[in-house]
């Protein structure tokens, strides 16, 4: 079976007017999916940072027949964070 094309970015980003974290995963052959975390926008990007890594490994092996895992780049001056998602490896 041929795996989907993978997701190529993640991003995070505090959304102060709905007190929340929201994010959007993109990728070029794969459109982009949105969502938020029902985390406060108060929240530091470490606890973010795990729920985005908590939701992509949960989905990756049922969306995209692997597992995922995210290379993140430092905040922007708005707390937006970027991350690179990769395969890490096949199931078995």
């Amino acid at each position: 079976m041929t795996s989907p094309q993978l997701p190529d970015r993640i991003v995070i980003y505090p959304d102060p007017s709905q007190n929340r974290w929201r994010f959007f995963v993109m990728g070029r052959a794969t459109g982009f999916a949105c969502g938020d975390f029902d985390l406060p926008s108060s929240v530091g990007p470490d606890e973010v940072r795990q729920a985005a890594e908590a939701l992509l490994t949960e989905l990756g092996p049922d969306l995209y027949d692997a597992d995922l895992t995210i290379t993140w780049q430092p905040p922007d001056t708005k707390g937006w964070i970027g991350g690179d998602i990769k395969a890490a490896s096949q199931p078995a």
